[in-house]
């Protein structure tokens, strides 16, 4: 059994996006039209209206990444048609009529992860012999009225962009390393010689903390120059890695988004070491970025261990060298926001 959210619309709709299985990027594009037309606050799109929006979702990302996919199976015709029209072979109305013939299996499976249905219905198709129709339900048209909504469009991006660069590149698991840059923000794939930007640290990571500070559970933003815009924490100060006493601190498995207070206000964390009792919750962040696939289930396997037990033990021991050599091993953040 996979291992959801806690059980709210909210989370139930990051689960769908962060941990299920992607051959395509059908969801993805299918998600995205979803938070379209659940800002417009629409109860029922005809089926032509609602295909046309996700075709466009699907052609902005293929004019950046070719590869929308793995090559298990063929790219089937929604990937096939979108492909001839940006090339200018077909035009908007063939395209709709192309994906309006496909079965789009996609729609069956959004509520789905692995074989069992999340906890809400974001959707139904609604259809006779003449008209197709997507019915949004309450539970997607309340995301709209939570403080979180906007960031949920920047976390399906952050999402596609991962899977799109893995399917793009085909980098062998054992060669395949996921970092952060920390005066951009943003994570990197880096094979051998080569660097290759595949989007920013908030974006793939505020999902797995439900849109909250890894610390006080403060709800953050992941949008740029606003007051509550989160700050990429090392868990482990960068300072020990500079030192030469850990390791790969600037990996994926050592970030969390923290709110400005935690991490630099006044009596905030800065170099500190978290109290022991956050080694857990982030054990459980790096095991539910692992159950997300590729690419980063194989840089943290890389970086922490391939078994529960061995990430364990890495974690523990990280924490026994960082508190030998930085003493202050204790730091809470002064107030806990209750989710």
């Amino acid at each position: 059994m996979f291992k959801k959210f806690t059980h709210d619309e909210l989370s139930s709709w990051r689960s769908i996006i962060l941990l299920g299985d992607n051959d395509k990027c059908y969801k993805f594009a299918l998600g995205k039209t979803l938070l379209y037309f659940s800002n417009l606050q629409k109860t029922e799109v005809k089926f032509e209206d609602f295909i046309e929006i996700y075709a466009t979702k699907i052609c902005e990302h293929l004019k950046i990444v070719s590869i929308q996919g793995t090559d298990r199976k063929p790219p089937g015709k929604v990937l096939t048609s979108c492909k001839s029209f940006i090339e200018g072979a077909i035009k908007n109305d063939e395209l709709i009529q192309n994906i309006k013939k496909d079965e789009w299996v996609v729609l069956k499976k959004f509520h789905l992860i692995k074989g069992e249905h999340v906890d809400f219905k974001y959707f139904d198709l609604k259809k006779d012999k003449s008209y197709k129709s997507i019915v949004l339900t309450d539970s997607l048209l309340d995301l709209k009225k939570n403080i979180q909504f906007e960031n949920l469009h920047k976390e399906v991006d952050g999402r596609w962009n991962l899977l799109e660069r893995a399917w793009q590149l085909k980098i062998p698991e054992r060669l395949l390393l996921v970092e952060n840059d920390i005066k951009l923000e943003n994570l990197f794939i880096k094979s051998k010689d080569n660097r290759i930007n595949i989007t920013g640290s908030r974006n793939a990571l505020n999902g797995y903390q439900e849109g909250r500070c890894f610390y006080c559970k403060s709800i953050i933003s992941i949008e740029s120059n606003k007051e509550d815009t989160s700050d990429v924490d090392h868990f482990f100060p960068y300072s020990l890695e500079e030192k030469g006493s850990l390791r790969n601190l600037n990996g994926i498995w050592n970030l969390v988004l923290a709110c400005k207070t935690c991490n630099r206000g006044e009596g905030g964390k800065f170099d500190k070491i978290p109290h022991k009792s956050f080694l857990e919750k982030l054990e459980q962040r790096n095991n539910a970025l692992i159950v997300g696939h590729k690419p980063l289930r194989q840089a943290l396997i890389l970086q922490t261990g391939d078994t529960v037990i061995k990430r364990q033990k890495f974690l523990a021991e990280n924490f026994k060298t960082a508190t030998e050599i930085l003493y202050h091993a204790n730091w809470k953040p002064k107030i806990f926001f209750e989710n």
